[in-house]
């Protein structure tokens, strides 16, 4: 369901922001990730999750989706960020003891450290991405994502 949601906000964004090229790849990309991330708000409380994991939990998601939207746009794969996705959950899921929304947040330096980390570095890696022959190849994938070349290409 969540992979569902990231790829339907990706095209949307890029469909959206298709008569300002310059702009189209950035706002998919970010765009999708602040929404995404912001839609796991709705786990405060869950298994007693706090107000500060959960956002934590969001700025920790909206970083993860940095990667996750380049990844796609990059391979045109929707399995790719599928499987990353499943093993990142997975993993988390196994640290947690199956709890699904798996944060806590003790305001120690630790925990202020790993929510910085956790957005910088995939942020910092995305805005790389948008430079160069990695951003050209980005766009022509955007291109065949919404068919404006003509063929069909969707996953």
């Amino acid at each position: 369901m969540e992979e569902t949601e990231r790829y339907l906000l990706i095209v949307i964004f890029l469909a959206g922001f298709n008569r300002f090229p310059k702009y189209r790849i950035p706002v998919a990309i970010y765009g999708s990730a602040i929404l995404f991330g912001l839609s796991h708000l709705s786990n405060f409380g869950w298994h007693g999750e706090s107000f500060t994991a959960t956002i934590a939990q969001v700025i920790g998601v909206m970083g993860s989706a940095f990667i996750w939207a380049e990844l796609y746009l990059y391979t045109r794969k929707l399995w790719l960020p599928m499987i990353y996705y499943f093993l990142m959950d997975y993993i988390s899921d196994l640290q947690s003891g199956w709890n699904s929304a798996g944060w806590s947040w003790n305001g120690e330096i630790t925990d202020y450290i790993y929510t910085v980390l956790i957005v910088s570095v995939p942020l910092l890696f995305s805005i790389w991405m948008l430079f160069g022959k990695r951003r050209q190849v980005m766009e022509d994938n955007a291109d065949l994502i919404l068919n404006l070349n003509g063929r069909q290409s969707m996953i």
